[in-house]
């Protein structure tokens, strides 16, 4: 497993990447207020086959928290999953 922290905007996103990137990549989402842990017997019955991100959203588990009013909209979640997504998936298909 490879920790990485995401920047976006004011947070930084605690990530967890598991198994090798040249498999198909899965990024799973949890709510709120779960973290990342959510889904850890998922993790380990796929992460052979395939490349499992999982990252605690903002706000939650090992995250930051955002100190602006409305940093819990669905934009700036939207944001955040994209962050996650250009983070962990390069040009070449690996992640960073």
């Amino acid at each position: 497993m490879q920790e990485l922290i995401v920047k976006n905007s004011d947070v930084a996103l605690y990530t967890k990447v598991h198994g090798n990137s040249s498999n198909p990549i899965l990024l799973f989402l949890h709510g709120y207020p779960d973290c990342s842990k959510t889904w850890d017997s998922q993790v380990e019955v796929l992460k052979n086959d395939y490349c499992v991100v999982c990252f605690d959203m903002r706000g939650v588990g090992r995250s930051t928290s955002s100190d602006k009013r409305d940093a819990y909209r669905i934009n700036h979640l939207l944001s955040d999953i994209e962050a996650i997504i250009n983070a962990v998936v390069g040009h070449d298909g690996k992640y960073t």
